[in-house]
């Protein structure tokens, strides 16, 4: 029987390492843990620097955080396995609950009235149902007032129609109006009140400040939009936000919870317009 001499050997068996270890070296030694957020357009902002900040010192852990699905969208993305956490601007449906999600109480924030114009005219909430209604409604000094609405079933339209008086019937009225846009997200109704001279429109505290969006927030009844009003209870309306897992959630996806009830979350939470309430 031949014998192979020693650096054929060596050369031999060098090559059977090369061919045995080339599958192991082409995989990562250890794969991310994931964790995908979706959710409400108006917690996308604070939800990515939440993730930030859960992720710095954990390389292992890699956060992303969708463009808006919107509440139903991300929480059927959620069932589906498609995200690992949802953010939610309404509570469960029982059918929601059957499909083995949980959710809990995460934030308040202030539901506030925004525009483009420089300065900020303080609005009445009693006169606001009349202001969408009218077919060519003015600020005080005579100019334009531009209303931008919601899709009739967003949470957003759902608020205004419920928390003030004459409301529903004023939308349903602006909605028959075609000059009137329809903003589709959170996003896009930001940007457009941004880019509309003499706009006014509603949206939450926590994406204002988070997006950094360059509008004036307008008082209300004599009253600043202010995390300290709303906890004061003199400033009246406010959106609750709702963090919602499977039941059968990760470790990652409970680590990640864990920390949005510490100080470091709750202080980043505060500073973007959010009444912590874990």
């Amino acid at each position: 029987m031949a014998c192979l001499s020693l650096p054929v050997r060596r050369r031999t068996l060098a090559g059977l390492a090369a061919v045995l270890l080339a599958p192991a070296l082409a995989v990562p030694a250890m794969a991310a843990d994931a964790l995908r957020i979706g959710g409400t357009g108006a917690a996308l902002a604070v939800a990515d620097a939440l993730g930030k900040a859960f992720a710095a010192g954990r390389p292992e852990v890699e956060i992303t955080v969708l463009p808006s699905l919107g509440s139903s969208g991300a929480l059927r993305a959620l069932a589906d396995g498609a995200v690992e956490l949802a953010i939610a601007a309404r509570p469960l449906k029982p059918e929601e609950r059957a499909a083995g999600l949980d959710a809990v109480l995460f934030a308040r924030t202030p539901f506030v009235f925004v525009t483009a114009r420089p300065s900020a005219q303080p609005l009445d909430s009693a006169a606001l149902a009349a202001l969408y209604a009218d077919p060519a409604p003015h600020w005080a000094d005579g100019t334009p007032l531009r209303i931008v609405l919601r899709p009739e079933t967003d949470s957003d339209s759902t608020l205004l129609a419920e928390r003030l008086p004459g409301m529903a019937g004023a939308l349903a009225l602006a909605r028959r109006r075609p000059e009137v846009p329809v903003a589709a997200t959170d996003q896009d109704n930001l940007r457009i009140a941004q880019e509309m001279p003499g706009s006014l429109t509603a949206a939450t505290l926590l994406q204002l400040l988070g997006e950094g969006a360059d509008l004036r927030l307008l008082p209300l009844d004599g009253v600043a939009p202010g995390l300290e009003a709303l906890e004061a209870g003199r400033y009246p309306l406010f959106k609750e936000l709702y963090l919602v897992t499977r039941r059968d959630a990760g470790p990652t996806t409970r680590a990640f919870l864990a920390f949005l009830a510490s100080d470091r979350a709750r202080t980043i939470l505060r500073r973007a317009g959010g009444l912590p309430l874990l």
